[in-house]
């Protein structure tokens, strides 16, 4: 089963849903036709610079995974049993920047969609909305993700297992239900980095003392830390969504 979203990608602080002037394109392409591209100037391509311009609308399908399952580890949410744009426990999923809702093949500041929104100089909205939260957008309504407390809650209250097999992490809730956290590593650009070396996964929460970033769970096997850390917003982590 698929679902097709709308992702729209603005420069300027306005309303997720109040897009205009768009041309729909595949999430993956790299340039508008030269047909729309001379017919509508105004529009931009993709991957480019968001600045001055108003908006692309792209198309993405994702898989919607067989394995969605909430699982009750004993904490104030449940865990979903695999990463989003995979259909098992272990599979390492899609990337995703900051708040956007499809993966792409470029992920740099030039190609990121909310540069202009959620800073806490422009307002004090520091968390997603939920028309931002791509566990929300295709998972449905009772899926988000995870806040910086909930992700405490995985590194305080729970006991965790590197597996060397399909390197990640066995997580052992208080009443001894587990999900897996794969090391799927990031991306950067068009590049692929720490594969099978760190986990790295998006909080809905804004970095409120530095705006190009948001907060996440980091977790590098080489040093054995767990933290709650930043990464630049622009930059492709994984997606573990709750259920409240």
């Amino acid at each position: 089963m698929k679902r097709t979203f709308l992702l729209v990608l603005f420069a300027c602080v306005v309303c997720c849903c109040n897009a205009q002037k768009m041309v729909t394109i595949p999430y993956n392409a790299t340039s508008i036709p030269d047909n729309y591209r001379n017919s509508n100037p105004d529009y931009v391509l993709y991957p480019a610079s968001l600045e001055g311009k108003d908006s692309i609308e792209m198309t993405c399908d994702l898989t919607i995974s067989s394995c969605i399952e909430a699982v009750d580890l004993g904490l104030s949410v449940k865990w979903a049993t695999c990463n989003i744009g995979t259909g098992y426990p272990t599979g390492k999923g899609e990337y995703f920047a900051w708040g956007e809702i499809c993966p792409k093949n470029m992920y740099t500041w030039d190609t990121y969609k909310l540069k202009y929104k959620y800073h806490p100089s422009y307002d004090e909205n520091t968390e997603l909305e939920a028309c931002d939260d791509v566990a929300t957008n295709f998972w449905g309504e009772e899926w988000r993700l995870p806040t910086v407390e909930e992700f405490e809650e995985l590194l305080n209250l729970c006991s965790w297992a590197w597996d060397d097999e399909y390197k990640g992490y066995t997580i052992y809730g208080p009443n001894g239900n587990s999900i897996f956290l794969p090391a799927a590593g990031f991306r950067h650009a068009n590049n692929w980095l720490s594969v099978e070396e760190r986990c790295l996964y998006w909080s809905k929460s804004l970095n409120q003392q530095n705006a190009i970033q948001a907060m996440s769970l980091i977790i590098t096997k080489a040093f054995n830390e767990k933290e709650i850390g930043v990464a630049e917003k622009g930059h492709g982590l994984s997606i573990r969504p709750v259920s409240p």
